[in-house]
Order: structure tokens, then C-alpha cells, then sequence
């Protein structure tokens, strides 16, 4: 499959042929690659930050924490990857009600330290 990361688009690429022969035909460039971009990676992320408000959800935002971190070595982006663990190892000090905050920006930080816009 492959992915679509573009400001105005992210996620799987649906279209059916890669040669159009239509006339007004907007797309100048394939924006479409092999994987999810880490990018993309920490927007699910984020998305998954906001649905965290019981334990399990916690703990499986944790887990997700972790599988970005592992995607973020294996991009070459090292920083990315020991913020995001440090991110997961500090979610048990704090309060309940702290946690969501917390994760929106943690992750808006690690995307900021890639370069990203928001």
C-alpha cells in the first residue's frame, strides 16, 4: 500500500491507476510512497492522545508510543525516538487529568523537533 503524506492529505493512496488522461488533471506530482512516513506516524499518534482518558487507552497509546519511537530510529531520527520514551516513562508520574495535555504536547513537540509543520 502505499501512502500519501501532503499538507492537505495524509493517509492511504486511493487512487486506482497511476496515469491519468484527464485534461484538467491538478496533480503535478506523485506524493505517494512505500511506507507511512513517521510523520504520518505521529499524527495517528496524536489522534490516538486524544481517546486517551481510561487506563487501557493509556496503556495502549504507550504501546504506540513505543512502536513511533522504534519507526523513529529506524528514520534516523534518534531524538524523535528517546523523547517519545521518555514521554511514555513520565505518563505514570503524572495526575489523570494531566495525562492528555501532557501527550498533545509531547507529540507536538517531536513532530516540532523533526521539522514538521503542525
Amino acid at each position: 500500500m502505499r501512502w500519501i503524506d501532503h499538507y492537505a492529505y495524509w493517509g492511504p493512496d486511493r487512487r486506482a491507476s497511476r496515469r491519468s488522461w484527464r485534461f484538467w488533471e491538478r496533480r503535478s506530482r506523485d506524493d505517494a510512497a512505500g511506507d507511512a512516513s513517521l510523520g504520518v506516524a505521529l499524527r495517528q499518534l496524536l489522534l490516538r492522545s486524544w481517546e486517551a482518558e481510561s487506563e487501557e487507552n493509556i496503556a495502549q497509546f504507550r504501546n504506540e508510543c513505543e512502536a513511533v519511537a522504534a519507526l523513529a530510529d529506524d528514520r534516523g531520527e534518534p531524538k524523535v525516538a528517546q523523547f517519545l520514551r521518555a514521554t511514555t516513562k513520565q505518563l505514570d508520574l503524572l495526575d489523570v487529568s494531566d495525562r492528555r495535555s501532557f501527550m498533545e504536547s509531547a507529540i507536538q513537540n517531536a513532530r516540532a523537533m523533526m521539522g514538521v509543520n503542525a
